[in-house]
């Protein structure tokens, strides 16, 4: 099936390799839509080499073509699969670890970009490797990231034997503490788990406990001490029941022992007055 393409200046690039531009199998030229990140022929011609800016070796053919073919491409399958060949696997730990080595420039820099730099130092790392495109080491690592995932998921799952799969402990090297590639399972108990706080925020004040004593245990002992919580009002009013509890008991003691003393000096008076009317009672006799 033939599909016609216009090029456009901005939008349209020939693949290269390093200064030297890609051609297959057919001796057509290799470009790239960069905003559809697709990857098609165009036939050699004047044309093409004039609208690209190109410098052609001795060795490159210029096919006939009439002009108005010339801005017309006829789009091919992708060559992301067919030429995307990852045989050895220390350069898809290359790989792992060049995402490693740029991954604070995706916040700064474009997605393309920053792969168009890891494509570059790939091949630095190791010339022998097949020189590969930007798209190919995304959608690569956009793979081997996939998998990985899959397999964490899996076995963070209760009552599933655990496996793994290929760069399974180099990913965990990279990935495995970081929050955007929480398991599945993980990341769905966390969001059921924050949706139940939100939604009972009628006992907030024993929430407010629940989370304080929850986040505690992620700190050290040191700054668990070193830190003052402000009380809740649920606190405050056990704090004020148990005072008054102990006020009660006090009360009750003291009273308890103004009691007991109250019948020692009456067992007091009644023993003196017995001894009296003894007294009394032996004189008569």
């Amino acid at each position: 099936m033939n599909n016609n393409i216009m090029l456009i200046k901005g939008r349209h690039q020939v693949v290269m390799t390093g200064d030297v531009p890609l051609f297959n199998s057919d001796g057509n030229l290799l470009v790239q839509d960069v905003q559809d990140n697709n990857i098609f022929v165009v036939p050699v011609c004047e044309e093409t080499i004039k609208f690209f800016n190109l410098r052609l070796t001795e060795n490159s053919s210029i096919h006939n073509s009439d002009s108005r073919n010339i801005c017309m491409t006829e789009q091919p399958e992708s060559i992301a699969s067919a030429a995307a060949c990852w045989k050895d696997d220390n350069e898809v730990r290359c790989l792992i670890h060049l995402w490693q080595d740029h991954q604070n420039h995706f916040k700064t820099m474009k997605s393309r970009d920053v792969w168009s730099l890891i494509s570059k130092d790939v091949i630095k790392t190791n010339p022998e490797w097949k020189q590969k495109t930007y798209i190919q080491c995304e959608n690569k690592w956009k793979d081997i990231k996939r998998k990985y995932m899959e397999t964490k998921d899996h076995n963070n799952k209760s009552g599933n034997d655990p496996k793994t799969c290929k760069f399974y402990k180099d990913l965990e090297e990279v990935l495995g503490e970081k929050p955007c590639v929480k398991p599945v399972s993980l990341a769905s108990n966390l969001n059921k788990r924050h949706r139940t706080i939100i939604n009972s925020k009628e006992q907030n004040d024993f929430d407010e406990i629940f989370e304080d004593s929850e986040s505690s245990t992620s700190q050290s002992e040191e700054g668990l001490l070193k830190k003052k919580r402000k009380m809740t009002r649920v606190e405050r009013e056990l704090k004020d029941w148990s005072a008054a509890l102990l006020a009660d008991a006090k009360v009750r003691e003291e009273a308890r022992e103004r009691r007991h003393r109250e019948v020692i000096a009456e067992s007091k008076v009644a023993i003196d007055i017995y001894k009296e009317m003894m007294g009394k009672l032996i004189d008569k006799l």
